[in-house]
């Protein structure tokens, strides 16, 4: 199916276009969640217009997508949290519904509100990377700041803990357990397992920062990933636990051999520990 590239394209051609060239991956639950999230879209277009705000009135599904104010999604996110649904599935366990009575409803839980606002703003980054859309990603998030009274980090999907952590972490984790493994030597009463587990926190604090890999991908490195990337420059591809995406990890030859003078270390001492 082919759509003009023009940004005269009605909201309906550009709902098409969408799920027409969109690539989901193969993941049948995300494209489920987005086709939802349009079908809801469509019906908030042409919902009663007495309830909408006089931006959304005037709007079809045969409106041009360039008509689409910068608050559509704030609008639609406010229809989303007073439109109730009929519960049509109870659950695996449950007994199904009276069919010859009225079904009951419900209102979208803030999760699932959330789920259909994500997908709804990588449709309208797609419509806007094609310059179908009159506004821009700023006056957008500006109009939804403005339609709110929560700030974004308020929301339970965001981990403000972050914001938390020093800059300067990676040197503290490293002065951490320097002072770690320097302790433990000087003390007699030390057991084997100690001393091992010392030098095993230290050689992964220097690989975490001489890569930049997450914790799950030190996990599964060997010792010859270490002495491999030596030999090709500093250079280590790797494929990551998380994404299973290809990790192009690169450090200077000072960085690579002071971490595996830390491993050789570590392995030194787990042999005379014997």
């Amino acid at each position: 199916m082919e759509f003009p590239l023009t940004k005269h394209l009605t909201i309906s051609e550009g709902i098409k276009s969408f799920i027409a060239e969109f690539d989901f991956n193969g993941k049948k639950n995300t494209e489920k969640t987005y086709l939802r999230a349009l079908a809801l879209f469509e019906e908030f277009i042409v919902s009663d217009k007495d309830e909408s705000s006089a931006e959304y009135r005037d709007l079809l599904l045969s409106s041009f997508l360039s008509d689409l104010p910068d608050s559509i999604l704030g609008g639609y996110l406010a229809w989303l949290r007073r439109h109730p649904f009929p519960i049509e599935y109870r659950g695996r366990y449950k007994p199904p519904l009276d069919p010859t009575s009225p079904s009951p409803c419900k209102l979208y839980s803030p999760s699932t509100i959330h789920l259909y606002e994500t997908a709804l703003k990588r449709v309208l980054g797609f419509w806007r990377a094609r310059d179908w859309l009159s506004f821009n990603l700023l006056d957008q998030a500006e109009a939804q700041r403005s339609a709110s009274t929560k700030p974004k980090t308020d929301r339970k999907f965001t981990n403000i803990r972050a914001t938390l952590v020093p800059l300067d972490f990676g040197t503290i984790m490293l002065e951490t357990v320097n002072r770690l493994v320097s302790d433990i030597g000087v003390n007699t009463k030390s057991t084997r397992s100690t001393r091992l587990e010392a030098l095993r926190s230290k050689c992964l604090i220097h690989v975490l920062m001489s890569t930049g890999l997450r914790a799950s991908d030190i996990a599964v490195l060997t010792v010859r990933t270490i002495t491999d990337a030596q030999d090709r420059n500093g250079y280590m591809n790797i494929k990551t636990i998380k994404s299973g995406t290809t990790a192009n990890c690169w450090g200077t030859t000072h960085i690579w051999d002071k971490t595996a003078s830390r491993i050789a270390k570590m392995l030194t001492d787990k042999i005379c520990l014997k």
